[in-house]
């Protein structure tokens, strides 16, 4: 395949491109145009090697991030496997969504962490939603579909987000945060003893607890 490259009064220069070797040139007379045919269809192209150097997986930006995504997911699902808890630890209740402590808990005895996925924040962050600092930027944590419908049998149960701002001064559950494997990882622990049966609640601040768990993630 040719492409024009320069026209003069009775001579057409055109020149050929193959994936390998140098450009190939060649004169045509007009006169003999007519033996030629229009191709539309755009000509075989050699990747540039720099461009392949820079987009290969191993040096590829978007591989990169989803490595770094996988670590922190990685990091949070295994924090919270290591402090999981059991129905014998907790009751979850609906109407309206609260968790109850079974048995008794000694104070920073019960650390809740914010079972999700992750993906990686934008630019801006909110103060509803929950994140994790590593790499350099923020990660946000998404809870999984949960069971709200205990007639139902699809959703996942994770108490972090089961712990509601009290309505009142008392409260039993406080925002921290703890570093694992690099990433900066909110979770919730318990700041007193906890009874049998005893409602877990979070502190309520006038900012809201949304805002405080992204000022831990920080």
């Amino acid at each position: 395949m040719f492409k024009l490259a320069m026209a003069g009064e009775n001579t057409l220069k055109f020149q050929h491109q193959p994936l390998f070797t140098a450009v190939e040139s060649i004169d045509v007379e007009v006169a003999d145009l007519k033996d030629w045919r229009l191709c539309k269809a755009a000509p075989p192209e050699r990747c540039d090697p720099s461009k392949v150097q820079k987009h290969l997986f191993q040096n590829s930006a978007v591989v990169t991030s989803e490595l770094q995504r996988a670590h922190v997911q990685k990091a949070l699902l295994e924090v919270a496997m290591e402090h999981k808890v059991s129905e014998e630890d907790l009751a979850f209740t609906s109407h309206p969504n609260q968790v109850y402590a079974l048995k008794k808990f000694k104070k920073g005895g019960l650390k809740l962490y914010p079972c999700g996925a992750v993906s990686k924040a934008k630019d801006q962050c909110y103060p509803d939603k929950v994140y994790i600092k590593a790499f350099g930027g923020n990660w946000l944590v998404q809870p999984f579909k949960g069971l709200t419908d205990f007639k139902k049998d699809d959703g996942v149960l994770a108490a972090y987000w089961w712990v509601k701002p009290s309505s009142t001064e008392a409260f039993n559950m406080t925002l921290s945060e703890g570093t694992v494997d690099g990433c900066k990882i909110p979770f919730l622990s318990n700041t007193s003893a906890v009874k049998e049966l005893e409602l877990l609640t979070m502190q309520k601040t006038k900012e809201g607890p949304a805002a405080k768990k992204l000022k831990a993630s920080q």
